[in-house]
């Protein structure tokens, strides 16, 4: 069956007093917002119910009209609604008749394709129940970066979840696959926990932490949702992120439309937009999770039904694994790769990166531990490591164009991946020397990598240029935020020395311990 007769199903349900599922009631609502046959039908019968309580507006002559519309075929109509105020469908249904003599008299004849009401030969509509999907596809773990856990147990990308499995992260990232075309990814601190697969209605349940779903538009009568401490959140086509404290939920919607069913009532928020849940406990001050969301909305977005390859890698900790300029999260890792050729890169601070390429073909298996290995070893001063032999080559300044890109897009992994190869590409260049102020303050200000923000910042000041002050304060904001306190102070007196009138020097008088 297809959405348009499910809707229109589903909404005589309605009118007539019928109750709704939550998924139902999300596809009630944000169904004719993509389809303007329903549209166009939704805002026809919502007029003719304003006229059972408006009997008025049937003398009112509309807007290109020659005469005044008829009111004979209406009589009847309005006189049984407003006696007996039945429910709206009941009435258009007994007055459907009418309904439509009194559209050709207003001269507007309707083309359109919109799904007409199904009915009896007794007139009461028929019920049009969805189509079942039959049976469900499970879940699977497309992702498992850093310390991420199935059951108590290390976590391995391409295993099956089952109802009831919890799923947590301690350190890193990990994401999970809901056939058809939903995408979950959570982060540091969170546990979930799978509540059911069934076709229909999926849901996971989001004990605490930080969790964000990509929904490709869903097929009828199926949903995906979180049950949380103030109710479920249910989706079809969108992408949103939910942050729970157990007890506290903060709700933003990114695309599309999601509805929050508590129980007691049932809200509906559409992108873009961000909303405290309520709850029994009553609302309480959440941090606006704006910058932190990219980075699991980027990763959502990377993983689809047609990842079917699996890449293991185990390197020393603190690394960092990226595909192309994706960067996948940090070693150990495991994660699903669709078919294709990539360029892998396994970075650590401090360390020359280590770069490899591969070729995934369909359900292949490729695994790389790179600790033993003395390819990991000290880079010397700020030299790069040189191109791989058969890397395409890219100017200095378009590599600079694209991490500012990435950085403005909130692609912040991709800029620094992005930033790091125009240091190795291209270490002598004037893009390169900016690039390490711009690298320092993103992996400081959006990374939360204070010590590789020092390192850039020194890097850039070993050498010197015009952006020496940026770097020198951004320098100090390193220091501080690796807990070197007397060093931060240090160079803080050097800074208001040397850029007294500055409106860095005045906040560090304040600011610097």
């Amino acid at each position: 069956m297809n959405e348009c007769l499910t809707w229109a199903a589903l909404s005589d349900k309605t009118a007539l007093g019928g109750s709704l599922t939550a998924e139902e009631r999300l596809f009630v609502r944000s169904h004719p917002s993509g389809c303007a046959a329903c549209a166009s039908e939704a805002t026809l019968w919502d007029d003719l119910g304003r006229v059972l309580d408006e009997p008025e507006r049937l003398t009112t002559k509309p807007t290109g009209s020659t005469q005044a519309p008829s009111r004979r075929g209406f009589r009847q109509f309005v006189a049984w609604g407003t006696r007996a105020r039945r429910p709206l469908v009941a009435a258009i249904v007994a007055a459907s008749a009418a309904a439509a003599a009194a559209a050709v008299s207003w001269g507007g004849a309707s083309d359109s394709a919109a799904p007409r009401r199904l009915a009896s030969a007794s007139g009461r509509p028929r019920s049009l129940a969805p189509v079942p999907l039959g049976a469900p596809n499970g879940a699977r773990l497309a992702l498992a970066a850093g310390e991420a856990r199935v059951n108590q147990r290390a976590a391995v990308a391409g295993e099956r979840l089952e109802t009831g499995a919890v799923l947590s992260v301690a350190v890193g990232e990990a994401c999970v696959l809901v056939p058809p075309g939903v995408t979950v990814c959570i982060d540091e601190g969170t546990e979930l926990s799978v509540e059911t697969l069934d076709a229909g209605t999926r849901r996971f349940r989001l004990h605490r932490g930080h969790a964000v779903a990509h929904l490709e538009r869903q097929p009828v009568g199926s949903s995906f949702g979180f049950d949380t401490p103030a109710g479920s959140v249910v989706a079809k086509g969108t992408v949103f992120s939910l942050r729970t404290d157990e007890s506290a939920v903060s709700l933003r919607v990114h695309e599309g439309v999601v509805l929050n069913d508590s129980g007691t009532r049932t809200n509906s928020y559409q992108a873009p937009s961000v909303a405290l849940l309520s709850y029994e406990r009553g609302p309480s001050v959440v941090t606006d999770p704006t910058m932190s969301d990219a980075r699991l909305v980027e990763l959502a977005k990377y993983f689809t039904d047609r990842s079917n390859g699996v890449l293991m890698v185990t390197a020393a900790a603190g690394s960092s694994v990226g595909l192309g300029d994706f960067q996948l999260g940090v070693a150990p890792i495991s994660a699903l790769v669709q078919p294709g050729n990539y360029r892998l890169e396994v970075s650590r601070p401090g360390f020359a990166p280590i770069v490899e390429r591969l070729a995934f073909e369909p359900d292949s298996r490729l695994a790389r531990a790179y600790e033993a290995t003395a390819e990991l070893h000290t880079a010397v001063g700020d030299e790069a490591v040189k191109a791989p032999r058969g890397a395409l080559s890219e100017s200095a300044a378009t590599l600079l164009d694209r991490a500012r890109e990435l950085r403005a897009a909130g692609r912040y992994p991709g800029a620094s991946a992005t930033y790091q190869r125009l240091l190795r590409e291209h270490p002598g260049s004037a893009e390169a020397r900016v690039a390490l102020v711009s690298l320092g303050e993103l992996q400081l200000s959006q990374l939360g990598n204070a010590d590789g923000a020092l390192r850039s910042f020194d890097g850039y000041l070993r050498a010197g240029g015009p952006l020496r002050q940026e770097a020198s304060y951004g320098r100090i904001r390193a220091l501080r935020a690796l807990g070197r306190l007397s060093e931060a102070r240090t160079a803080a007196d050097a800074f208001i020395s040397a850029y007294p009138q500055s409106v860095q020097a005045a906040a560090l008088k304040k600011d610097v311990p």
